[in-house]
């Protein structure tokens, strides 16, 4: 996959840093989003396995406040219960 400028849409891009380019053409600088590593499934390992977070940390070699933090962002993701709830009511 090759890179364009997000502003003018050349491909003459730089390294910028770890995670910016900047554009030969315009002079401007944008973020490159991280797509190599996939989000691991630590609420998975937290519902099914009833994992403490210390046990996942140990498993994943993550710490474990780093596992609080990604636990907590992706049930923030999940649809509450009666959300779900709602679509299957016979009102």
């Amino acid at each position: 996959m090759k890179l364009v400028c997000q502003f003018c849409g050349d491909k003459n891009i730089i390294k910028w840093g770890k995670s910016r380019r900047k554009c030969k053409v315009c002079n401007k600088t944008f973020r490159v989003k991280k797509s190599g590593r996939k989000k691991s499934k630590l609420s998975e390992m937290y519902i099914l396995d009833r994992s403490t977070f210390r046990r996942i940390s140990k498993k994943t070699k993550y710490s474990h406040v780093g596992i609080i933090k990604n636990t907590i962002k992706e049930m923030a993701n999940i649809p509450k219960l009666i959300e779900i709830t709602k679509k299957f009511s016979f009102s």
